[in-house]
């Protein structure tokens, strides 16, 4: 039988533009982070202050939803017998291979600062053996783990990786629902029963948790693919795209001034429609051709930047604080971050990533 095409597949412009909001939201987590950790902004002193940290993850959560899925129902189309081995070993290297150097990083980074002045050091509870092992786990912050570990929080000053946990088992849960609940023709009982564990963190932050329901927020960005290859927003013209980006921003910015949230999903709604209704309208777009290299080489190593750029700031501002301005500071600590997440992440997160992948594949699924 005539293999189906896929009902929407990203252009070049399309795919830019995820990418440049991938990368723009990595640097925004950075300046914002920078803002707080150099004293330039605070919360106590300036309540109801736009966190653009904050409605970064949002954006990430969006966007993962969204590529997710489209990579998923891609791979049903193209790849006869994909099954939930495949889409594990996808997820694993994308998020392990690049995971672990900055989770060694922030122990190599965190223990140099404990020698230098450990006086200095805020995260002593979160420094530990079991800890390290709990973030290789995807246990960090999870739901019912520190009645059983105790406390259990993202590794030393790896701040950002508490995301990394809601993510991870997002994407277990929504791939075992798919590929081994839903979709075979042959259902077994225990395959919904295993669903049962994976459900705890998705549930857990479906309308809560430290995101405030981080989980609605990646079924936004799922549901958004569904519209999408439905081809009822490819047909407009781009005019009405960027009208109804204007819409979404517009509502979205009048839920922030009532509420002052980031992490609201009434927020995370206007923001899938505006990133969304812009995405269509990127389909058809041509980009120059040295901003869509910037565009590619920012996002290629955001991962890393997201992961890494908590504990340079930490670093910087307990050793070399007293002897930098604010605005100095911030600017080291976005240079310097940037600087080693690119020489880290750019390998790992791109040709390491595929070795890897191929390597999994090789060992487990040599027929693939």
């Amino acid at each position: 039988m005539k293999e189906q095409p896929q009902a929407f597949k990203l252009s070049a412009g399309g795919s830019l533009w995820l990418d440049l909001l991938r990368g723009l939201s990595a640097q925004a987590v950075v300046i914002g982070h920078g803002l707080f950790f150099c004293g330039l902004m605070n919360l106590e002193t300036d309540p109801g202050i736009f966190v653009v940290q904050n409605f970064a993850v949002l954006l990430f959560f969006i966007l993962s939803g969204f590529l997710i899925t489209y990579s998923t129902a891609g791979k049903l189309v193209r790849t006869p017998g994909y099954g939930f081995s495949h889409f594990f070993i996808d997820r694993f290297s994308r998020i392990y291979t690049a995971f672990v150097p900055a989770l060694v990083l922030v122990f190599l980074i965190d223990s140099w600062s404990i020698y230098l002045n450990a006086a200095t050091y805020q995260y002593g509870a979160g420094y530990n053996p079991k800890t390290f092992v709990g973030n290789l786990l995807m246990l960090q912050d999870a739901p019912g783990v520190s009645l059983l570990l105790g406390r259990l929080t993202s590794f030393g000053s790896g701040r950002p990786f508490w995301t990394l946990s809601v993510e991870w088992w997002i994407y277990l849960c929504f791939g075992w629902l798919l590929l081994r609940v839903l979709r075979p023709a042959r259902r077994r009982w225990y395959d919904a029963l295993l669903l049962l564990p994976l459900l705890v963190i998705p549930a857990f932050n479906f309308w809560g948790g430290k995101g405030n329901g981080l989980m609605v927020t990646w079924l936004f960005g799922a549901v958004a693919y569904l519209l999408l290859a439905g081809h009822q927003l490819q047909k407009l013209r781009p005019q009405c795209y960027l009208a109804g980006a204007l819409l979404f921003a517009a509502l979205g910015a009048l839920r922030f001034r009532e509420t002052g949230q980031e992490y609201d999903v009434i927020l995370a709604f206007a923001a899938t429609g505006a990133v969304m209704t812009l995405l269509a309208y990127f389909q058809h777009t041509t980009w120059p051709r040295r901003l869509a290299s910037a565009v590619r080489t920012n996002a290629a190593f955001s991962y890393t930047l997201y992961l890494l750029h908590y504990t340079v700031y930490d670093f910087l501002r307990s050793h070399l604080g007293d002897f930098f301005t604010p605005w100095t500071l911030l600017l080291a600590g976005f240079l310097l971050s940037n600087l080693l997440s690119l020489a880290v992440g750019l390998f790992f997160e791109t040709k390491a990533t595929r070795w890897v992948k191929n390597g999994l594949y090789r060992r487990f699924l040599p027929g693939a």
